[in-house]
C-alpha cells in the first residue's frame, strides 16, 4: 500500500494511499497550537516520548514516556497546557473501517457484522516504543523507501496493540463518520490558532481545508460538540487571553493588542461576556489562588530568626509581585522576618528580598 505525505504542514503528517492511517508528530505542536475539546471519526493512539497531559472524556490524564492514551471515534478530547516545554509523541490515527479489518485478521473470535471497539483509555507502551523511534525517525528523516517503511511499521505496531490489548466490541453507534477528519480537524486549529481575533476568515479557512463552507460548518460542528466555527474560534481566543493573564504580567491593553482586538475596550467586553468578570478581576482572583495555595516548604536554613519566615518559596513571592509596588527589599526582608509579608514589589525584587532574607537568617541577623 503506497503512502505520502501531506502539506503543508508536510513534517507533521504521513498518510495511507487509502487514507485510513495518518500519523502525525506532536513534537512541537503543542507550544503554538490550542486543542480545546473536539473529537474525530477516527481512533487515536497517541504515544508519549516525553510527557503529555489531556482530557479525554472529561477526565484528565497525566502520561509520561512510555505510555500512551487512546481516543475512541466520537470521544471529546484535548490538550492541558502547563506552560512547560513542548510535550512530544506521535499520534496514531486509525480509520473504523481500518480497525474492523484488522480485528477481523486477527481470526481468534466471531465477530458481529457491524461494531466498534473500546480500548483502555490508557495503555504501557514501553514494547512499543521501538517502533515508534523509528516511525518518527522516518517521517523526520524521509529517507527513500520511507513510505513503504513506514506502512510495514504501522502495520507492525497496530498488530502488537491489537495482540496485548484485544478490545471490547460493541455494536456500532453509526453516525460517528460525519465528524471532521483527524488531519483536517488538526489544520483548522492550526487555523486557527494562528490567527488574530480580526483576522478570521471562514471562507480562508475552508479553502485551506478543501471543503464547502455549508459542509466544512456542518462537520465541524458535529466534531465540537455543537460550536459553529465562529464560537470554537472565540472560545480559543478567550483561552488565549486566560492563559495570558495567568502567566505574565502584561497589562491588559497589550494582552488584547497580541490577541489581535483593535482596543482594550472591546477585549474586555467579551472577556466579561465570557466569563462575567473583567480580565483584571480574574487576573487579581488568579493571584489570591497562587498566594491561598499550600505549597511545599524548603529546607530552612539555621539561625535564630528561622521561625520566623514566613514566605517559602518564590511562586508564591511571584504571586504577591502582583499586588503592590516597594523598590526597597531590605524593607521587604524585614516584613517577610515578621509575619506576614505585605503586598509588594515585583517579582524579581520578591525574589531577591527572599534570598536576602534567608542570608539574614543564616547569619543569625534580623533587620
Amino acid at each position: 500500500m503506497l503512502a505520502s505525505f501531506a502539506s503543508p504542514p508536510e513534517s507533521r503528517f504521513w498518510l495511507s494511499s487509502s487514507g485510513d492511517i495518518v500519523f502525525h508528530s506532536v513534537l512541537s505542536a503543542c507550544d503554538d497550537v490550542d486543542y480545546l475539546p473536539h473529537s474525530h471519526p477516527e481512533y487515536n493512539f497517541t504515544f508519549c516520548l516525553t510527557r503529555f497531559a489531556c482530557v479525554v472524556g472529561g477526565v484528565r490524564i497525566n502520561l509520561g514516556s512510555g505510555e500512551a492514551v487512546v481516543t475512541h471515534p466520537g470521544e471529546l478530547h484535548g490538550d492541558v497546557h502547563g506552560g512547560g516545554p513542548s510535550p512530544g509523541g506521535l499520534t496514531m490515527v486509525i480509520s473504523v473501517r481500518a480497525m474492523n479489518q484488522a480485528i477481523r485478521s486477527m481470526g481468534d473470535r466471531t465477530y458481529p457484522k457491524a461494531f466498534t471497539a473500546r480500548f483502555p483509555s490508557t495503555l504501557h507502551a514501553d514494547r512499543y516504543m521501538p517502533l515508534v523511534h523509528r516511525l518518527t525517525e522516518e517521517m523526520e528523516r524521509r529517507p527513500a523507501g520511507c513510505d513503504i517503511m513506514i506502512d510495514s511499521l504501522a502495520r507492525q505496531l497496530l498488530a502488537y496493540l491489537l495482540r496485548d490489548h484485544p478490545p471490547h466490541l460493541c455494536a456500532s453507534p453509526g453516525g460517528l463518520s460525519r465528524r471532521l477528519p483527524f488531519r483536517h480537524m488538526v489544520r483548522t486549529l492550526e487555523y486557527m490558532s494562528a490567527c488574530a481575533k480580526s483576522d478570521f476568515n471562514l471562507a480562508q479557512l475552508c479553502r485551506t481545508i478543501g471543503l464547502s463552507s455549508s459542509l466544512f460548518i456542518q462537520l465541524f460542528k458535529r466534531s465540537s460538540d455543537g460550536l459553529s466555527p465562529a464560537a470554537y474560534f472565540n472560545r480559543l481566543v478567550m483561552a488565549k487571553a486566560r492563559r495570558l493573564l495567568r502567566t505574565t504580567d502584561w497589562p491588559v491593553k497589550n494582552v488584547a493588542y497580541e490577541l489581535g482586538f483593535q482596543n482594550d475596550s472591546h477585549f474586555c467586553r467579551v472577556f466579561h461576556a465570557s466569563f462575567g468578570m473583567s480580565p483584571g478581576a480574574f487576573r487579581e482572583s488568579t493571584v489570591r489562588e497562587m498566594v491561598c495555595a499550600p505549597q511545599p516548604e524548603p529546607p530552612i536554613p539555621p539561625g535564630p530568626c528561622a521561625q520566623r519566615l514566613v514566605v517559602r518559596d518564590d511562586r508564591r513571592l511571584t504571586a504577591l509581585a502582583k499586588m503592590g509596588s516597594s523598590r526597597d527589599t531590605s524593607t521587604l526582608a524585614a516584613a517577610i522576618l515578621k509575619g506576614p509579608v505585605m503586598p509588594s514589589a515585583n517579582a524579581g525584587r520578591l525574589v531577591a528580598a527572599r534570598r536576602h532574607s534567608l542570608e539574614l537568617i543564616a547569619g543569625g541577623n534580623r533587620p
